[in-house]
This record gives C-alpha cells, sequence and structure tokens, in this order.
C-alpha cells in the first residue's frame, strides 16, 4: 500500500488462529521505523472454554471480545494467560 505525504490509511487485518489455545496466547507486532500511528487497535475473540486472567498490555473485556486501544510509538508484545 502506497500512502502519499500528508495522507492517511486504515488498515484492518484478520486472521484465525490454526490451533486450540493453550494457556496463553502471544503475538508480536512490529512498528515499522519512520512510521506514525496515532491509533491502534487490537482485538481478539475470547475462546470459548477459556477466561482470560491477565494480559499485556491490560485488555478491556467487552462481551466476546478482549481489546487494547492506544498509541503505537514502539513494538508491540501481547499476551494473554488464560485459565
Amino acid at each position: 500500500m502506497i500512502t502519499n505525504a500528508g495522507q492517511s490509511k486504515t488498515i484492518s487485518m484478520q486472521y484465525r488462529v490454526p490451533v486450540k489455545l493453550d494457556s496463553s496466547y502471544q503475538v508480536y507486532v512490529q512498528k515499522q521505523p519512520g512510521l506514525e500511528v496515532k491509533s491502534f487497535t487490537f482485538s481478539m475473540q475470547k475462546p470459548t472454554d477459556r477466561e482470560p486472567i491477565e494480559s499485556f498490555p491490560v485488555l478491556t473485556e467487552s462481551g466476546n471480545n478482549l481489546s487494547w486501544t492506544g498509541d503505537f510509538i514502539n513494538d508491540l508484545p501481547i499476551k494473554v494467560n488464560f485459565k
């Protein structure tokens, strides 16, 4: 995707985890050098057979979703532990 100077675009990516979740889920989102992101949202659907017990960053629970929104200044490691 090419974005001209002074313009912005929104990207939405969705993927399905191919295996059943164990006691934790991790994803590492890398920031491209020079990229300025004002707002970044990570969202995942809660597994039906597990409850989240902790996460980094702290995710907000809403219905069947867990999410985090914030500035994307550096690479973002996301981890959720389930019971």
